[in-house]
């Protein structure tokens, strides 16, 4: 007798990231970025001026904590 082959459903891990984006940017285009993000969860990188990384966060309401960060 042959096995059946199960097909499994397979989920994206990363489904979208932006990278190298300004306070400026995110302030300014504030509607279209959580707009884009939705009610998704997530993982997020913030850096400094420097460019160097200075929080990591994860987050269950991405568009939330992204205007939460931006009003500091």
């Amino acid at each position: 007798m042959a096995k059946k082959k199960i097909k499994r459903q397979t989920k994206t891990i990363v489904t979208g990231h932006l990278e190298q984006v300004s306070r400026k940017v995110f302030t300014e285009f504030q509607k279209q970025i959580t707009e884009l993000v939705g009610n998704n969860f997530g993982i997020y990188a913030l850096y400094n001026k420097s460019g160097q990384l200075y929080y990591v966060g994860l987050a269950t309401d991405l568009k939330k904590r992204v205007k939460q960060h931006l009003y500091r």
